[in-house]
């Protein structure tokens, strides 16, 4: 891409410029003479309207669309300007009796092809965060600011065609310098080609105008009357574009929300089996017969367990805290079924992110129940949170037997579905590392600070 984009960029540019430069030079030597007609003038009138509606389309968006911005508006209200000021405007006014002196057009239609080409090169800027020393600013911006003054003196000797030929290499050197650092930053994207491409046409138009104004050739009605055509085209098509982006981006929002809303179900399911409850229950009813404490102790967890997979259905994202207690109730609650604990460490340094509701959990329990640190002198299940760099990392390291992972993959819906999930809310996938006689260690690494609760 970044190889194509020079090229076709300096093809659109020599193909616009070249045909309003050859095409009113080459009537003009075989004499050729269009008279201006109403149809062609209310044609253009509508065109003219058209970019007008463009230009307040854009001061609505700036104002009410969060992603808009003004560079569109500058670029929007240049080109209508532009056009304002162009030998078509002026043959339409003449077949009304009507006249502006050519340098009050001439110069008019230079300043705002500056400033269409400006607002060009500055959205082309903003999209890819370039940033020029105020050096370079300087050293451009000068000379042109310099040359557009000069263009009313050009014009008394008939030369302001030279000045807009100036001008308009000078910004093309810009262009290409622009779109050179831009392709170095990333892909070039539609709306970039949609800039170049209004680019292109108001160089070509202008080109025109200059020589019409400097009487270098004749005037023809519609030859400018196409350039508008196309920029108008250029706006619609991409708001067309960014339409068809928009209904895409709500397809696979809805899509999204479908597969999580498919994930918290099997979640549900995986978790809070009705094995599960028979068994907790038949748990809780011994701890009752040694004494009440202990049963009370072991209602309260299994309620808040309960709670906790319950609430899972409205939320995408919990805090990484209200997922830590779900993993305390779990394994307090395993633990006092067991004659012999197992040790359960919380090492959490960074907790302030969110994750999908018990996603972290079942890698706890897996350790909880095939690890067997329980039996092991020292034996021990860890639960770790930090953060480095832009990246949070989250760890469950236990000390057990270790096991095979693929066949773990395989086997474990719970673990699966944890993976899954993690996947579709972060693009992050659970790193599984176990050796057998050693331990495993799952670790867990998702972008900091990019979390969203989908409440």
């Amino acid at each position: 891409m970044r190889n194509k984009i020079l090229p076709l960029t300096a093809v659109c540019l020599l193909l616009s410029i070249g045909t309003g430069v050859a095409l009113p030079m080459l009537l003009t030597h075989f004499n050729v003479s269009v008279e201006p007609n109403g149809t062609v003038g209310a044609a253009y009138a509508t065109v003219l309207g058209l970019l007008f509606i463009i230009f307040i389309v854009e001061i609505v968006s700036a104002f009410k669309i969060d992603d808009s911005t003004f560079h569109t508006v500058c670029l929007a209200g240049s080109v209508f300007v532009q056009f304002l000021f162009s030998a078509d405007t002026q043959l339409f006014l003449e077949s009304f009796g009507l006249k502006m002196p050519d340098i009050a057009l001439g110069i008019s239609g230079e300043i705002s092809f500056v400033l269409c080409e400006t607002s060009c090169l500055w959205y082309i800027c903003y999209l890819y965060n370039l940033r020029w020393d105020r050096g370079i600013y300087a050293a451009i911006a000068i000379p042109v600011i310099l040359l557009v003054l000069a263009d009313s003196l050009l014009f008394l000797w008939g030369w302001g065609h030279w000045a807009h030929f100036l001008i308009a290499a000078i910004f093309t050197v810009m262009l290409f310098a622009a779109l050179v650092r831009a392709s170095k930053k990333s892909e070039i994207g539609f709306t970039t080609y949609f800039v170049a491409a209004v680019f292109c046409l108001s160089a070509g138009a202008q080109s025109v105008n200059a020589l019409c104004f400097n009487d270098v050739a004749n005037a023809y009605p519609g030859i400018t009357f196409v350039y508008a055509v196309l920029s108008v085209s250029m706006f619609i098509s991409v708001y067309l574009a960014f339409s068809v982006h928009a209904d895409l981006k709500a397809v696979q929002s809805e899509e999204y929300k479908s597969q999580v809303r498919s994930f918290k179900l099997r979640a549900f399911t995986g978790q809070i089996k009705p094995h599960f409850i028979f068994n907790a229950l038949e748990a809780i009813k011994s701890f009752y017969h040694r004494d009440v404490a202990s049963g009370d102790t072991a209602v309260s967890l299994l309620s808040d367990l309960l709670n906790d997979s319950i609430n899972a259905f409205d939320h995408d994202l919990v805090p990484f805290e209200k997922e830590l207690d779900t993993i305390y109730s779990y394994t307090e609650f395993e633990n006092m079924k067991r004659q012999r604990k197992a040790e359960v460490i919380f090492n959490t340094e960074f907790t302030d992110f969110s994750v999908p509701p018990f996603s972290v959990e079942p890698f706890v329990e897996n350790a909880m129940r095939y690890s067997g640190v329980e039996d092991k002198e020292g034996g021990r299940i860890v639960i770790s949170s930090f953060k480095r760099g832009g990246t949070v990392v989250i760890e469950v390291f236990d000390n057990g037997r270790g096991f095979d992972p693929a066949a773990v993959k395989e086997t474990s819906h719970g673990i699966r579905n944890a993976s899954e999930r993690f996947q579709i809310a972060f693009a992050a996938t659970p790193r599984v590392e176990s050796v057998p006689g050693e331990g495993t260690r799952i670790t867990i690494e998702i972008p900091a600070g990019d979390e969203e609760d989908h409440a």
